[in-house]
């Protein structure tokens, strides 16, 4: 099992990251969002797991655009789903949205 102290730090990096900041609150119970952080733009909910299938796949995605000189971008879509998820490492999408 985590400890809450972990994803706690997750979502205290993603923040900063992102420019945003933790939501102290679960929930409901915040009167800002109900996501991990709170932020003028986004969303952001923050999950922290032992091991994702995803980053395998994202890996041979980053190697393949490394050796092209090109920034990895992961489409997945689920069969029978009307809309796709990208996936890319969090300095490349700093660096796209211009995030400090």
């Amino acid at each position: 099992m985590t400890s809450r102290s972990t994803w706690k730090a997750l979502e205290r990096k993603a923040a900063k990251k992102l420019g945003g900041v933790r939501n102290p609150l679960s929930g409901s119970n915040s009167m800002h969002t109900s996501g991990d952080v709170i932020h003028d733009c986004y969303y952001i909910e923050c999950k922290l797991r032992q091991k994702w299938a995803i980053t395998g796949l994202f890996k041979d995605v980053m190697d393949e655009a490394k050796a092209e000189g090109k920034t990895p971008l992961l489409v997945i879509k689920e069969k029978g789903k009307h809309s796709e998820l990208v996936v890319m490492d969090m300095a490349d999408f700093m660096q796209i949205t211009g995030a400090k």
